[in-house]
């Protein structure tokens, strides 16, 4: 709500990614701004770790669909090296309640083999807001039913499905 926050929830988060210290982390949330959030971010959190150059991220150079956030991917390139390019996997049936996941696949930097790892950052509807494919009272199907009350919320079934594919 306004820059004292901000600044806030930035060490917080830079704490947390230094604490894990992964290889790769997958962000969500991320403003969909054609890579300007995510760039400004890796270079903080590298000032932060007084690293220069210890995370990187994969550029999507692209603003993905219309919605306001998007996922990120960003890795320490002395262990990994993205192989390829990045994919976006857009969700269909339930079309439209997910955002795309971002796919990239890495090696290990010092690695003599070819073997890599395909890294995958989803992010699914969220439980807040009814969808209209879960089952309802009027239309069980106890195969599909969302039990509310151990919190799964809403959009079980979207997000199943989305799992799914």
């Amino acid at each position: 709500e306004n820059f004292e926050e901000f600044v806030r929830q930035r060490k917080k988060l830079f704490l947390a990614i230094k604490e894990i210290d992964a290889v790769i982390f997958g962000l969500q949330e991320i403003q969909n701004d054609n890579d300007v959030t995510t760039q400004n971010l890796v270079n903080d959190l590298n000032e932060f770790l007084e690293q220069p150059g210890k995370y990187s991220f994969i550029s999507t150079g692209e603003k993905v669909d219309n919605d306001a956030i998007t996922n990120a991917i960003i890795y320490q390139p002395a262990f990994v090296k993205p192989q390829g390019d990045f994919e976006w996997f857009h969700y269909v049936n339930p079309d439209k309640k997910a955002r795309p996941s971002l796919f990239q696949k890495f090696a290990r930097t010092a690695s003599e083999n070819n073997e890599t790892i395909t890294f995958v950052v989803n992010h699914f509807k969220s439980k807040g807001s009814a969808c209209d494919e879960d089952p309802t009272e009027e239309e069980p199907n106890p195969e599909l039913l969302v039990n509310r009350t151990e919190g799964e919320g809403n959009c079980g079934f979207t997000r199943l499905k989305h799992a799914q594919q």
